[in-house]
């Protein structure tokens, strides 16, 4: 049996990962040892020689000591372009996390456009990977998105908010609020219910835009505007506040230092 060969790859950042292989290992083989040891989905992977120029191909044979692995995201583009498995590399993108950068951000975010909603709740979940927290790039692409003409768009824009916005964070708070008088029922419900965990303790903005929504024609908004003041009101306000609906109905927050019941007609 011949003997194994260690094979050094390093990456543009200055990451270095040695591998023992087979004397008759291709590249792709290569490729998937890279990807179990250093989380890079074959997909993002493109490797070079340090004697040719071009990158190596999948079924070309290792014969060099060193390769230098480039983190591309063309061909994961190039798939999400055709519409060609979206969900595999929206799931990969999740697994290289922030290390995809603003094309990974420019990836997910054209993804929240999808006319299939289980790749618009596939984005959604990718943002949170692949975007840090309070990243203004990745925020102010979701919020351009939040004023879209399509609801959908609008919609998915609203959830993937709460992933890449920190709490207490004005813009964002602006942009939801924007989005509690959508014409869209469900862009509605999305922005009362991420208005639950986005500002700070006491927004007086928040709190009245959401006692606005008690008022709404839906009772699943009016429903989910009673639990996102529960949140953002602070403990122990003694304020009750009160929407009238006809002549004995009324949706009712009452004093949150205590049991809160809510009535909800």
């Amino acid at each position: 049996m011949e003997r194994e060969v260690r094979v050094t790859v390093w990456t543009l950042n200055g990451g270095l990962l040695d591998i023992d292989v087979e004397p008759d290992t291709t590249v792709l083989k290569l490729k998937n040892e890279i990807a179990e040891q250093m989380s890079v989905p074959i997909i993002f992977q493109s490797l070079f020689s340090t004697i040719e120029a071009d990158e190596l191909k999948d079924n070309d044979p290792i014969v060099h000591q060193r390769y230098q692995l480039v983190i591309s995201l063309a061909k994961a583009q190039e798939k999400l372009d055709c519409h060609q498995g979206q969900i595999d590399v929206l799931q990969d993108l999740r697994k290289l996390g922030l290390r995809g950068g603003v094309q990974a951000v420019a990836a997910v975010c054209g993804c929240l456009e999808d006319t299939d909603v289980t790749v618009r709740i596939a984005a959604v979940e990718a943002m949170a990977q692949v975007v840090e927290k309070g990243d203004q790039h990745a925020i102010d692409a979701v919020i351009g998105r939040m004023e879209h003409a399509a609801g959908y768009i609008r919609g998915a824009a609203v959830m993937a908010l709460a992933t890449v916005a920190e709490k207490g964070d004005q813009h964002a708070v602006a942009a939801l609020i924007r989005r509690l008088d959508d014409a869209d029922l469900s862009v509605r419900n999305a922005a009362v219910e991420a208005l639950a965990h986005f500002p700070e303790k006491g927004d007086v903005h928040a709190l009245a835009a959401l006692i606005g929504r008690l008022e709404d024609a839906d009772g699943a908004v009016r429903q989910a505007a009673v639990k996102a003041l529960a949140h953002v009101a602070e403990k122990g306000d003694q304020h009750a506040f009160a929407a009238e609906k006809g002549d004995d109905h009324s949706v009712v927050v009452p004093s949150l230092g205590g049991p809160a019941q809510f009535a909800i007609y």
